[in-house]
């Protein structure tokens, strides 16, 4: 008679009621409260439901009735086989998350830049923000007043300020943002790379100017600029300009 409620289960499963089998199931454990085959059952319906940390329980308990069920033992090892690659996918979903969501900051900082936008590119940094200038200045990092100072100049400047991600970088894809070691393994996804030229008018002189930009931006938990290093060809540009 309880192999019978058990076989109705599965029955009942198979027909796509799996609410009635889910009460075949749970009558099963009750009226056979120390057999192994009960939870064996139950952990295999969670299973096939996907509800792996419940069904996981169920395998454990029929092992730990019999500890030499093949079936429990068995599943135990694919679930946390499972559940260990659920978690490198999750965690590798949240540093792409992370990386798109910085890569869009970056974007709109790039679009701020273009528009002479003080104000709005200033938001996107932490209030405790550092620069590395791309000229030697000792090694000294420059905080925000220094960032302002900067950024206004280029603003007062220069015209027509266009940024073409991506150019000059070997590959076919020309992509401008990387981030960890290698993309997209994302290593640290919010320790961005960035590549592409920059191609703005000289105001006084009238003069088109292009140099190639690279750029380390490292953010902090809450998503804001906590560090700015670039690299370019600083005298590129006044070379550019006094050009006859």
């Amino acid at each position: 008679y309880i192999h019978i409620i058990n076989n109705l289960g599965y029955l009942y499963y198979a027909a796509d009621n799996k609410s009635k089998a889910k009460s075949y199931f749970d009558q099963y454990v009750e009226e056979y409260p120390n057999g192994y085959n009960p939870q064996d059952s139950m952990g295999e319906y969670y299973f096939m439901e996907e509800d792996y940390e419940t069904s996981l329980a169920h395998y454990q308990k029929s092992v730990d009735l019999f500890p030499g069920s093949t079936s429990g033992i068995g599943k135990i090892k694919e679930i946390s086989e499972l559940k260990a690659e659920n978690e490198a996918a999750a965690a590798k979903q949240k540093n792409q998350d992370t990386f798109d969501r910085n890569v869009a900051t970056i974007k709109t900082w790039i679009k701020g830049f273009a528009d002479k936008d003080l104000e709005g590119q200033m938001a996107l940094y932490a209030d405790t923000a550092k620069w590395s200038p791309p000229d030697y200045n000792g090694n000294v990092m420059v905080g925000l007043k220094g960032i302002v100072d900067v950024l206004t100049f280029y603003h007062n400047n220069f015209d027509d300020i266009t940024f073409q991600e991506g150019v000059g970088l070997p590959g076919d894809d020309g992509a401008g943002f990387y981030a960890g070691s290698y993309y997209p393994d994302l290593d640290n996804p919010n320790a961005v790379r960035v590549y592409g030229t920059w191609t703005p008018t000289h105001k006084e002189t009238g003069k088109k100017v292009s140099n190639k930009w690279y750029g380390l931006i490292i953010f902090n938990e809450d998503g804001k600029i906590s560090f700015f290093s670039d690299w370019f060809d600083v005298n590129g540009i006044q070379v550019q300009i006094e050009a006859e």
